[in-house]
């Protein structure tokens, strides 16, 4: 589901909560000697295609699937389809999981989904509310006319995730998405406005994303809030020309929970339903 481009940043803030960050620099072993050869001289083939700094992206394991902004799938980057897109505009992920959680939808061409991703995609519309559980034991009310669009469940060494998102009819651009992040070990500090900024602009300088993209921390407003009892922030664009949305990022230990909504055509109707409805384990 693509709530908004955006709500990749839901995902950064996140990642940088955990007391290791996997996805920071490239692979061992690849050299800067390398990286120089990648960038100056790329060797035959489809890497060729992409800009000198995301081929060593590409070959170290930083970017493992990639997509653009336009874009409402992620792909492998030997994907035929990202090699026909304009190389200036390709963002990348370090998992598949990572891209899903942005909002992207894996093409159903190139199949970039990691095996370690247990993935449910595809769901009946409810004819009336109904409460349902989510992955992580929690419960929410959906409205009458949406969807389940897809559940998932990763883990990892650093942290594990669960995830459920949901959308009005057939729609793939606007809906709602509840994600809860497990950091094992961490949550010792307690997430404030000031310190997701700081995080948005950590992760503008980790290699995640192309740099033509404007910095995060320009494109939000993040200001402290209590949601469910938990404390945390609140983020919404400061810009509505890609549509509208609203993050809720709560903390309770070392558990974050992540509440977005939004669409290219506004924050749909129902969605407050599910905001308001949330009951986290």
């Amino acid at each position: 589901m693509r709530i908004l481009k955006t709500g990749i940043i839901v995902v950064a803030v996140a990642s940088f909560l955990a007391a290791h960050s996997a996805f920071a620099s490239p692979a061992k072993g690849t050299s800067a000697e390398a990286a120089a050869i990648l960038k100056n001289h790329p060797p035959a083939g489809w890497i060729s295609h992409y800009l000198g700094d995301d081929r060593y992206k590409i070959a170290g394991h930083v970017w493992k699937v990639v997509s653009t902004q336009r874009d409402k799938y992620f792909h492998r980057p030997d994907c035929p389809e990202m090699l026909r897109q304009p190389p200036g505009i390709v963002i990348g992920f370090p998992s598949a999981a990572a891209a899903l959680e942005a909002g992207y939808l894996p093409d159903p061409h190139c199949n970039p989904i990691a095996s370690e991703t247990s993935i449910n995609i595809g769901g009946a519309v409810f004819s009336q509310a109904k409460k349902v559980q989510l992955s992580d034991g929690s419960s929410v009310t959906i409205p009458g006319g949406w969807r389940k669009v897809h559940s998932q469940n990763i883990h990892t060494k650093y942290f594990s995730i669960t995830s459920d998102s949901f959308a009005p009819g057939k729609s793939l651009d606007s809906g709602v998405a509840i994600i809860t992040f497990d950091f094992p070990g961490g949550g010792s500090q307690q997430l404030t406005a000031a310190k997701a900024k700081e995080y948005m602009s950590l992760y503008n300088r980790s290699g995640y994303v192309n740099s033509a993209i404007p910095n995060t921390r320009d494109q939000m407003d993040v200001r402290d809030t209590t949601y469910k009892g938990m404390k945390g922030v609140i983020m919404t664009p400061k810009k509505k020309d890609r549509g509208d949305a609203i993050f809720y990022m709560v903390q309770r230990g070392s558990r974050l929970y992540v509440v977005e909504a939004g669409g290219d055509k506004g924050i749909p109707k129902g969605a407050k339903t599910i905001i308001n409805s949330y009951q986290p384990r």
